[in-house]
């Protein structure tokens, strides 16, 4: 802003310098009208840069506000909680399943078959080839969380005290109570 006032004053500075050097050649009837004409165009000029000043502040005001309409705008942090998750909005991968004509056959073939190469001249495949697969896969496949609770001494007490329908014989029961006892 304060560059483009400066620029402004410049500019009014230097047509004010270029007028009065026209004027200087104005001689109406021998009366050399050179002040007058000047005032004029001091004037002319100040009020010109007034209103440049003043269109300046409220172009400034404008851009204002509508940063903050748009800001306003763009604020759904309140509907968040209704909006569906982002894992329901993405895209679905590929199906497994898709029709393959002979380009995409041919295309599939060749990518499998540069794939193997690769395998098969991985320094790890060729010196544990179980345990590399082993590697492969853990970090490939994704984590299934199993959430194991730890049964508590109520539930334990019920699963004895309760009989159950059928017959046990005695080895069952001796391998159910330790069961129970590496769990706790």
């Amino acid at each position: 802003m304060r560059e483009i006032i400066l620029d402004a004053l410049d500019m009014r500075w230097r047509l004010t310098s270029a007028l009065v050097a026209r004027n200087d050649l104005f001689v109406v009837e021998g009366v050399h009208r050179r002040t007058d004409h000047t005032l004029k165009i001091k004037i002319f000029l100040e009020v010109q840069s007034a209103n440049l000043i003043r269109k300046l502040a409220f172009m400034q005001k404008s851009k204002l506000r509508s940063r903050h309409k748009k800001v306003k705008a763009y604020d759904l942090s309140s509907l968040s909680e209704f909006l569906p998750s982002l894992d329901a909005l993405r895209k679905p991968s590929r199906p497994t399943e898709f029709k393959l004509n002979s380009k995409s056959r041919k295309k599939l073939v060749v990518k499998e078959a540069r794939q193997l190469k690769a395998v098969l001249n991985n320094e790890t495949f060729k010196l544990d080839s179980l345990a590399a697969i082993h590697q492969h896969l853990q970090a490939t496949q994704p984590v299934e969380e199993v959430s194991r609770q730890k049964k508590t001494v109520k539930t334990v007490k019920k699963k004895r005290t309760t009989k159950s329908s059928a017959a046990q014989s005695m080895e069952f029961r001796a391998f159910r109570s330790c069961e129970v006892q590496m769990i706790d």
